[in-house]
């Protein structure tokens, strides 16, 4: 159980990294070049791309966190039954 768990973890927590990077990649990129995001007025477009990256980032949150809830509740359930 705990290894199919980990396992499946593993990817869960490779895309939630991903899924930071490309947040953190965003506002860097928009902070560094925020006179060409003036000069062709692209403040919304920017605000709405981070926006969409920072809710695939808390969904990913969200995935991982339950995922882990799930293998403590398996782990919990296989110990107290073997007790």
């Amino acid at each position: 159980f705990t290894f199919a768990v980990t396992r499946l973890r593993v990817s869960q927590r490779k895309s939630q990294n991903e899924a930071s990077n490309a947040v953190s990649n965003c506002a860097v990129d928009s902070l560094l070049n925020f006179e060409t995001v003036k000069y062709f007025a692209a403040e919304n477009a920017e605000a709405a791309r981070y926006e969409s990256l920072r809710k695939e980032l808390n969904n990913n949150s969200i995935t991982v966190a339950s995922s882990l809830a799930v293998l403590n509740l398996g782990q919990s359930a296989i110990v107290q039954v073997g007790l």
